[in-house]
Formats: C-alpha cells, structure tokens, sequence
C-alpha cells in the first residue's frame, strides 16, 4: 500500500486523483477492483512530523530522518545515559550539509556530537513543523557514544 503526503501548501479546495485497487478472495482466483479516487484538499496541517529512522554512527553522528508535509523548522535530540538517567545531553539537529549532515534540505537531521565516556544512550527526538506541529518520541533500542 501506499500512503500520499499531500503539501501544506496544496491550496483548498484543489482536487487530487488516485488511481487504486485491491483484490477481493474467490477461489480459485480472485475478484480485482480497480479505479480513480478523487478527493478535495480542506482543513488545516495538524499533522506532527513522523520519524522514519535514527541512527548514530561509529563516528559520534547522530542522523534522524524526518518526514512532514510542511517544512520541518526544528529538530532536537536528547541523550539519556542509561548508567544514569538523571544526566542527558540535549543537541539541536541540523539538514544544512554541514558538522556531520551529509548534505543539505534531504529530511536527515544530523550532528555530530562531541566526544563523551563510551556508553550507552536512550534517544528523545522532538520535531516541529513551520505550523507549530509538534512530536516527542523516545527511539526504540539503544545508541553507543565513543
């Protein structure tokens, strides 16, 4: 299945058309619906942007590929040692092509942090979009800093 991200600044009332189908069971073989949808475009971007992936490379880089239907203005990462979750280290994520993005406006926020003790991380990311929509999500699994 595939799921459209429509723009924030698709105008309202624009129509968009999807061609779909999907398959009905009858033995021996099956029933297959096929067509165009149309929908309008109306309301209003409440949609918080969504995560794909996080990764932190050997090299101290943390990367998160984002996603939204607006631009994505703000990108944090907290760093939570899970020897002592009462320290945490926050680090503002950039898609800017420079100190450890690889390169730039590609929906992959990354820095590359400082030198810490070796251990073993929890990550928070906390994403805002250009209306204000925002995310908070801690990442499954565990992420080692050298």
């Amino acid at each position: 299945y595939d799921i459209p991200i429509i723009s924030s600044g698709c105008p309202e009332n624009h129509p968009i058309s999807f061609y779909a189908e999907y398959w009905l069971p009858d033995y021996p073989l099956h029933i297959i619906k096929q067509g165009v949808i149309k929908i309008e475009v109306n309301g209003k971007d409440s949609t918080p942007p969504q995560i794909s992936w996080i990764q932190v490379t050997g090299d101290n880089t943390i990367q998160a590929k984002l996603f939204d239907g607006s631009k994505i203005r703000f990108v944090k990462a907290k760093l939570i040692p899970r020897d002592d979750p009462t320290k945490s280290l926050d680090i503002e994520l950039k898609d800017n092509g420079i100190d450890g993005d690889r390169s730039e406006d590609d929906n992959v926020f990354s820095k590359k942090i400082p030198v810490q003790k070796f251990g073993i991380y929890r990550v928070i990311i906390e994403a805002i979009d250009s209306f204000g929509n925002k995310i908070m999500e801690e990442a499954q699994g565990n992420y080692v800093l050298h």
